[in-house]
């Protein structure tokens, strides 16, 4: 089902909603992402409860365990960052909501823009918008723009409303890509020490040490 209307700017709602195939929902083998969330450091704006964070980024396996979700406090909206733990590719998302006027109904991605605010997210165009489904079940697959999304280590996502409720409800979030790589791989370099570098040794570096860069 595709979506072409456009927000305007370059953040447009390019995306295609796709409903998964029984396989996909069975497996769940797309939406393994979360693993890859530095959790400790997730901040959610307008949450409830504190510390919201690891009761919807469930397990692909827990996303119908109700038990757990995340609700917004004095009004509809949400904003959720997300650090990760390395560098990565995300490729689609899904989600579940409450069922009825408490489930999100637009989505707006920003990539790499860490600690945002309400105020920051109302002055930027997102990376992406998404027009959401009431999906009670996780089966509609949100594909994200691959241009925007090929390499990143932060994304905020902000629910800015839902289908008419007071508060938004939101039990389980996918994210389905790629782990690229870890922030403290290390990456030797030579040094060169400053002193001249003798004749009959020219070309070589004298006393060459090495150095790790976290």
């Amino acid at each position: 089902r595709m979506c072409d209307h456009d927000h305007g700017g370059g953040g447009g709602c390019s995306h295609s909603a796709q409903d998964l195939p029984p396989e996909s929902i069975i497996e769940g083998v797309r939406y393994d992402m979360m693993r890859a969330i530095d959790l400790d450091k997730v901040s959610i704006l307008n949450e409830a409860s504190p510390n919201s964070g690891p009761l919807f980024l469930k397990e692909w396996d827990d996303r119908m365990d109700k038990t757990g979700f995340l609700e917004s406090d004095a009004d509809e909206e949400l904003l959720i960052n997300l650090p990760f733990s390395g560098s990565v590719r995300i490729n689609g998302l899904c989600l579940i909501g409450e069922e009825g006027e408490q489930c999100p109904a637009r989505l707006r991605l920003f990539k790499d823009r860490e600690g945002m605010s309400f105020d920051d997210a109302a002055g930027l165009q997102p990376e992406q918008e998404i027009d959401l489904k009431a999906d009670p079940t996780g089966s509609v697959d949100y594909p994200l723009k691959a241009s925007k999304f090929n390499s990143l280590s932060h994304l905020t996502i902000h629910i800015d409303r839902n289908f008419g409720g007071d508060t938004t409800k939101l039990y389980y979030l996918g994210l389905r890509g790629e782990y690229l790589g870890d922030f403290r791989q290390k990456v030797v370099i030579a040094t060169y020490e400053a002193r001249a570098i003798p004749k009959d040794h020219k070309g070589t570096i004298p006393d060459g040490k090495t150095s790790d860069i976290f």
